[in-house]
């Protein structure tokens, strides 16, 4: 990662100071960071200001924290969970710290289409269900992880893989779950009373912190479930967020997200072509389908956006683009990588953990 500026060293000391100070410090620092070696040998009895500046030097200096991770980031991701009024002013120092000039410019690699579509629909109403579907390897995951980062970047997600954990036998399962998720008893019944702790749990999160709900692998629990999923779940938790929570309320998000067979049984009412522009939004908004990048596609993009990577990859890149393109068979996450590894090689399968948040 960059060496951290003299400007973004002053903005994280300026904010640390006054949460370091008063005897705080060695708590919330070891509430944040534990073990870390940074911490060993640092003077706790210093002044607000000194002890903010050398706790910002001496985690930069030892490193990540966890691998991978820069270690101050972890320590304002856990003084955002105590310190709910300044959650965007976190959220935007962690976003300057993280800044990755190749993460930037792949943002801009297509999606395009479904981009608009979602922006549009966050517009229309901030507690919105929507399909992601396509091929397997279409960069799924990548495109939540965009969406979520361009238009919720303080969204919590709660994510379900369906490929990595037990289906659920019916839509009781996933309010257990979720009552589980948010530290509550499970529901021990399908009763609006039993269910009414998880909904005023979610509308206390929403009240100040975005919220995603987040169904990879969805084409893999069938579309009985998928409809419970939609009618059961969502529905019903949506109404009832919109009643609790009827104005000042941040986003509640669902996706659904397929990674290769969803078109072969969706239930035609999901794709409802016949409403009104200015009518109701549907009960699932679907995103326009992904498909494979071309080498147009690619072309453009490095007009646009290869003044972001390093000249000589660039020059490589240009040189290779229909290569690049026959190589991954058009597929994105394929094609996300080819570049990837040209801009800076073995990288990115480490960059890609870092960058997929969710």
């Amino acid at each position: 990662m960059p060496p951290l500026t003299a400007a973004l060293t002053k903005d994280l000391v300026d904010f640390l100071t006054p949460h370091l100070g008063g005897g705080q410090a060695e708590m919330r620092l070891t509430l944040a960071l534990g073990g870390c070696a940074a911490l060993d040998g640092l003077d706790y009895k210093q002044s607000g200001i000194l002890l903010a500046f050398n706790v910002v030097t001496k985690l930069e200096k030892h490193g990540d924290y966890p691998p991978g991770r820069r270690a101050v980031c972890t320590l304002l991701e856990s003084l955002a969970e105590e310190l709910v009024g300044r959650r965007d002013e976190i959220q935007s120092l962690l976003d300057r710290l993280e800044g990755d000039t190749m993460l930037e410019a792949l943002l801009g690699l297509d999606f395009a289409e479904q981009d608009r579509a979602f922006a549009d629909a966050l517009a229309r109403d901030n507690a919105a269900a929507c399909l992601i579907y396509g091929p397997h390897g279409h960069g799924q995951r990548w495109l939540v992880n965009r969406l979520c980062r361009a238009h919720v970047p303080r969204a919590e997600p709660l994510v379900y893989d369906f490929s990595r954990q037990a289906l659920p036998r019916d839509v009781g399962s996933v309010w257990r779950d979720l009552a589980g998720r948010l530290g509550l008893e499970r529901p021990r019944d399908g009763s609006d009373a039993a269910r009414a702790p998880v909904v005023g749990s979610l509308c206390k999160r929403l009240a100040t912190t975005p919220v995603a709900l987040v169904f990879f692998y969805a084409d893999l629990i069938g579309p009985a479930m998928v409809l419970q999923l939609l009618t059961a779940f969502w529905r019903p938790l949506r109404d009832k967020v919109r009643t609790y929570l009827p104005a000042r309320r941040q986003p509640l998000l669902m996706f659904l997200v397929d990674h290769g067979t969803y078109r072969k049984y969706r239930p035609d009412w999901l794709l409802r072509d016949d409403l009104p522009a200015n009518g109701p939004p549907p009960a699932v908004v679907v995103l326009p389908p992904l498909v494979p990048f071309t080498e147009s596609v690619l072309r453009d993009w490095l007009r646009d956006h290869g003044d972001r990577l390093d000249v000589a990859a660039r020059v490589k890149l240009d040189a290779r683009v229909g290569e690049i393109v026959v190589e991954a068979g058009g597929e994105p996450e394929g094609v996300l990588e080819w570049v990837c590894e040209e801009n800076e090689p073995n990288s990115w399968h480490a960059k890609e953990r870092a960058w997929l948040r969710i």
